[in-house]
């Protein structure tokens, strides 16, 4: 059987030495073990660009499925853990933001790059109570962008849940915006009759159990579309 951490060969040309998890990521006890395994992985990746592991390298590394490593991916960007560094369209990078190098290594006494809602101590630490708060990632923006998208495509006023964010989210994380709303015009260019009854964001990009992936299935729709676009109109 072929190894899947091979798959990847740039990858593993790593100046690499061990793990090293730092205090406040190791106590912080909304972090699965995973979850925190995950962070290091991805922070070791980094080679100063990001890290640009794909989620199928990181579920072989793991031993877990890409759903598994794309729901951490997604827990650790909501707890600003991780941020997306850039997308060009094939690759994404992610950049750590968990303290493993530099100034953000002295975790003991007062100041000690404490994270936001970690817990030290059995205490939990908000930052926000000390400083401003951070400006809006792009992931975030990408989010509203996208979902306003949604709304004037599928001429609905649905509600942004916190579970929409985390969906539409995890979707970015592997996939540009451009893509998504692509996916979101071939959804509603669906020419099933009962359509119209179920537009749902779950229908467009979710998954539901027992059925392929919803997005795959408008993704490979819109990229058929433009196989069978004339060339000249």
């Amino acid at each position: 059987m072929e190894n899947n951490i091979s798959q990847e060969p740039a990858i593993v040309s790593r100046d690499f030495k061990g793990i090293w998890i730092p205090r406040e990521i190791w106590f912080d006890g909304r972090l699965s073990f995973t979850e925190k395994c995950l962070l290091a992985e991805i922070d070791s990746l980094d080679n100063g660009m990001g890290c640009s592991a794909s989620n199928k390298y990181l579920s072989g590394f793991f031993g877990i499925s890409e759903r598994q490593i794309r729901s951490g991916i997604s827990h650790l960007t909501e707890l600003k853990y991780l941020s997306l560094e850039s997308f060009d369209g094939r690759r994404r990078f992610l950049r750590s933001n968990g303290g493993f190098r530099g100034e953000r290594k002295k975790t003991s006494g007062r100041g000690g790059g404490k994270l936001p809602g970690a817990i030290y101590d059995n205490k939990v630490y908000n930052k926000e109570e000390k400083e401003p708060k951070p400006a809006e990632s792009q992931l975030d923006k990408d989010v509203l962008l996208f979902w306003g998208y949604f709304l004037l495509k599928t001429k609905r006023a649905f509600k942004l849940t916190e579970d929409k964010k985390k969906l539409i989210k995890q979707c970015l994380l592997e996939h540009p915006l451009g893509e998504l709303k692509e996916a979101v015009d071939a959804f509603v260019a669906d020419p099933w009759p009962e359509r119209k009854r179920y537009m749902d964001l779950m229908y467009c990009i979710g998954k539901q159990r027992g059925k392929p992936d919803n997005l795959e299935r408008w993704l490979a729709a819109a990229q058929e579309k433009k196989v069978k676009k004339p060339r000249y109109e």
